[in-house]
């Protein structure tokens, strides 16, 4: 199977390992540096940032609280939505570095996993091979293996699914990040 990073052989996912979103493939408005450390101070951002990282909400949901909130700003339209694109890009950036983390345990308990599995097969060969075999041992042996087998290639296959969620992640960054960048005004 090739992985997608030739940096990272480890790496079991077929998307390139990228640590950390990329601001600049996922935010198209201004500069955010002067609201990452101040963004938390607004409780409504703060709350809003909350709300629009959850996956649960959904686009439709997000666009609506955007436009509130936007509405709601007035005359400080601009710095609000900065700050707002500042703190759900801080948010989902951290959630995001914590599903890169988890994978990377999953797949390193999955490298041990399999060693265990060969080490364990090539046990029971020896044990089948003795002149003393015990046929009710081996058969025992043979079915605890035969399970961690398929546990270990469920495992393998809900890695699929695991390693789409950092894609989800930036995809959502990006489609909230078009959403907060078309409020702010250019005048």
């Amino acid at each position: 199977m090739a992985f997608g990073d030739p940096d990272d052989p480890n790496w079991p996912c077929q998307q390139r390992k990228v640590p950390e979103l990329s601001l600049g493939a996922v935010w198209t408005g201004p500069d955010i540096s002067a609201h990452t450390a101040t963004w938390r101070d607004d409780k409504e951002t703060r709350d809003l940032v909350g709300l629009l990282a959850a996956r649960r909400t959904t686009l439709d949901e997000a666009q609506a609280a955007i436009d509130a909130f936007a509405e709601r700003a007035a005359g400080a339209r601009n710095e609000k939505m900065i700050s707002l694109f500042a703190g759900l890009y801080s948010t989902l950036d951290i959630e995001r570095s914590d599903v890169m983390n988890g994978i990377d345990r999953f797949a390193r308990k999955q490298r041990e996993m399999a060693a265990e599995l060969r080490k364990r097969t090539s046990a029971i060969d020896k044990m089948r091979d003795a002149p003393d075999a015990d046929p009710m041992a081996i058969n025992a042996a043979y079915d605890e293996l035969n399970f961690e087998t398929r546990v270990f290639g469920d495992r393998q296959r809900s890695l699929t699914f695991v390693c789409e969620v950092p894609v989800i992640i930036e995809q959502r960054t990006f489609r909230l990040g078009k959403m907060i960048a078309d409020k702010i005004s250019t005048d």
